[in-house]
């Protein structure tokens, strides 16, 4: 039983990362679960190439693939969706397994660390101008329009 699980989950690993790229990895997990009446998270994880933290089944399947997996992504990329029975064996047999940490983590992080410098400079900016509206207001009567007319 546990080589069927094993190459049903293969199966929907590779399916889901050529016919549905963008489909979140814990939405494959969900159908894969239920379409095989597994009730047990250990029957699960028992298994090779499955997510083993949170942060692995967060991201949609493509990147699942490519930074937790990244031998089978290289075979999957060079072969494309025309072999992909060839290609579910071919994972099937492999001894990899999911890694712990993204293979781009570096990468990765300093993106993360672009994003907050970005927000934190536009809410400066923000605030900027805020400031410089109620400073404007200030000077002008306090806001009392009418003066201003």
């Amino acid at each position: 039983m546990d080589d069927d699980l094993q190459m049903a989950w293969d199966t929907a690993l590779v399916r889901a990362y050529f016919e549905t790229p963008n489909k979140n990895t814990g939405r494959v997990i969900f159908d894969f679960k239920t379409k095989n009446n597994i009730e047990s998270w250990d029957t699960f994880n028992a298994l090779k190439r499955v997510p083993r933290y949170t942060r692995q089944s967060r991201c949609v399947i493509t990147r699942y693939v490519y930074a937790y997996l990244p031998n089978i992504a290289k075979a999957l990329t060079a072969h494309g969706p025309s072999k992909m029975i060839d290609l579910i064996l071919a994972v099937n047999k492999s001894k990899n397994d999911t890694h712990s940490w993204p293979q781009d983590k570096q990468k990765v992080e300093k993106e993360s660390y672009d994003r907050k410098q970005s927000r934190l400079q536009a809410a400066a900016a923000t605030l900027s101008l805020v400031n410089s509206y109620e400073a404007g207001a200030k000077t002008s009567g306090g806001g009392q329009w009418k003066i201003v007319k």
